[in-house]
């Protein structure tokens, strides 16, 4: 993590956005020139606590604040327009919001994916 703190640093210096946010437990390297407040790096911060993806109703009942369906939408449409998140409308009853930075595999689909890669090395 050291090495890719100080190449992100050393990008940096150059004027490019690059730059490391802490979303909770998670560092998320960030390339695009974006000025993130409060109430993004909160979605960041749950989409992190929910394996990398949410719907509003999800957000809504851990996070109190977003019952206010405009300041919700404030921030997830800036996280859209900058790449940060995708939204999926063919989730459900409801549209769910993927983070690709945060989203975490489990243990199965890691061996899935290994599976995968020894059989296409075959």
């Amino acid at each position: 993590m050291k090495d890719l703190r100080k190449a992100v640093e050393s990008i940096n210096k150059l004027g490019n956005d690059f730059r490391i946010l802490q979303t909770g437990n998670k560092r998320v390297i960030c390339s695009v020139a974006v000025e993130l407040n409060a109430d993004h790096m909160s979605v960041l911060k749950h989409a992190e606590e929910s394996q990398g993806f949410f719907t509003y109703g999800s957000l809504s009942r851990a996070m109190p604040q977003y019952a206010d369906r405009a300041r919700f939408e404030r921030a997830i449409n800036t996280l859209i327009a900058d790449g940060l998140c995708w939204e999926d409308e063919q989730h459900g009853a409801e549209v769910a919001y993927w983070f690709p930075s945060l989203m975490q595999a489990t243990e199965s689909s890691s061996a899935a994916d290994l599976q995968l890669i020894n059989q296409q090395a075959r």
